[in-house]
């Protein structure tokens, strides 16, 4: 007596349509690749702006530069950075990593800095937040970064990225 063994053709073809339903509906789930490429963006441009922090400070001392408000030349003889006691203030670091087209950035808080209060700005992807956008509808996507200076000389600012909701 001969007997078969195996599948036939049909299940086969029924097995690899149901394991294609699954896999074309459960990998987007696990392979998350927009966000995660958001997120590290953000993040490349936290340490963008924690080096800007450093050579301006740097620069700063040199050209003794560290009490008050004043400006440091880059390597380009027409672009000058506004600092405040020795670090980039909000407004010319975000008007720097903002130049291109792929950031928007909006004043969270203006610079006194006769005063002493800090200018806070805070920025994202422009594809997540539209150029104009204020500093709420920037924060409420989630995913960005805050830059606050040192009107108050309390010492180094450090840019903070929020990546929750890249």
């Amino acid at each position: 007596m001969n007997t078969q063994k195996g599948f036939t053709l049909i299940e086969l073809i029924i097995v690899i349509v149901v394991l294609g339903i699954l896999a074309v509906t459960a990998a987007p789930q696990f392979i998350n690749f927009s966000s995660d490429a958001r997120e590290s963006t953000l993040k490349g441009l936290q340490a963008s702006m924690k080096s800007a922090v450093e050579l301006s400070y740097a620069k700063a001392a040199i050209d003794g530069k560290l009490a008050g408000e004043n400006t440091v030349p880059t390597n380009s003889s027409t672009v000058v950075i506004a600092i405040a006691n020795g670090y980039p203030k909000a407004a010319a670091i975000a008007t720097a990593a903002g130049a291109g087209s792929d950031w928007t950035f909006a004043e969270k808080t203006a610079g006194d800095y006769a005063g002493g209060t800090n200018g806070v700005y805070v920025g994202t992807l422009a594809s997540l937040a539209a150029a104009g956008s204020t500093a709420t509808e920037i924060e409420a996507t989630n995913c960005y970064i805050t830059y606050e200076d040192n009107a108050d000389d309390t010492g180094k600012p450090l840019p903070v990225a929020t990546v929750s909701g890249c």
